[in-house]
């Protein structure tokens, strides 16, 4: 997403970029298109497959998205393990406790 110098306003999104709708925050998602030139922009419904288009005067970027590169691991004590409530479930399929 690049912004306006002048304004400070949105000037285009970018593919990928995660966006809301200005009239409902609850509805989010991902662009996936763009045509007439970054007039309209083509949205992935989050946690759906349903794709729509949106006039770009329509979303703005979603602040409160957080990818899974950016959730925050769970604490590890001091010498650097997992606290005892946090189970690795990899671990266990692979010694077979998993059942």
């Amino acid at each position: 997403m690049t912004f306006c110098e002048d304004c400070g306003d949105v000037e285009f999104y970018d593919y990928g970029d995660r966006v809301r709708l200005v009239q409902n925050h609850m509805l989010t998602g991902q662009v996936i298109g763009e045509r007439n030139w970054g007039q309209e922009y083509q949205v992935r419904i989050g946690a759906t497959v349903t794709a729509l288009w949106f006039e770009r005067v329509e979303l703005e970027p979603d602040p409160d998205f957080s990818d899974p590169a950016m959730v925050a691991t769970p604490p590890v004590s001091g010498d650097g393990a997992a606290p005892d409530n946090v189970i690795n479930l990899a671990a266990r399929r692979t010694m077979g406790g998993m059942q």
